[in-house]
């Protein structure tokens, strides 16, 4: 089981971001792994916002969410997942966005353990293997 990161993904479809290419290489490690891909609804919202506002294409941004839909298994945060990652948010002496700590509280509740990332601040989570 893989968490999926906005910034890996945005990576992955935008050719002109720094880390595509290690976006494409992770991608086909994964694939070949056959691994279980996840992202969560707040996630899945970033990644369509983003890749709209940098290749302003609406169609494209859409295109690029069905991809998502259809690849990845979606976590809702629900009410746990959203307390929890205002606890980790209200606690934390890094400088996390609320996003980002809901992944990690999403990631805690199924625990999943490994995310496809280029945000250096989940290598500092213990628990957490940045792929």
């Amino acid at each position: 089981m893989i968490m999926l990161d906005t910034s890996f993904v945005v990576a992955y479809f935008n050719t002109t971001d720094q880390n595509h290419d290690a976006a494409v290489k992770t991608a086909k490690i994964l694939a070949n792994k056959n691994s279980e891909l996840y992202i969560t609804d707040y996630i899945f919202s970033e990644i369509v916002t983003v890749s709209f506002v940098k290749l302003k294409n609406l169609k494209q941004a859409i295109g690029i969410g069905k991809i998502i839909l259809e690849s990845c298994n979606l976590l809702h945060v629900e009410k746990y997942i959203f307390e929890h990652a205002w606890k980790i948010f209200s606690g934390q002496k890094l400088r996390l966005s609320f996003a980002d700590c809901t992944t990690i509280a999403a990631m805690q509740s199924q625990k999943i353990q490994k995310i496809a990332t280029f945000d250096g601040d989940f290598s500092k989570i213990k628990g957490i293997d940045v792929l």
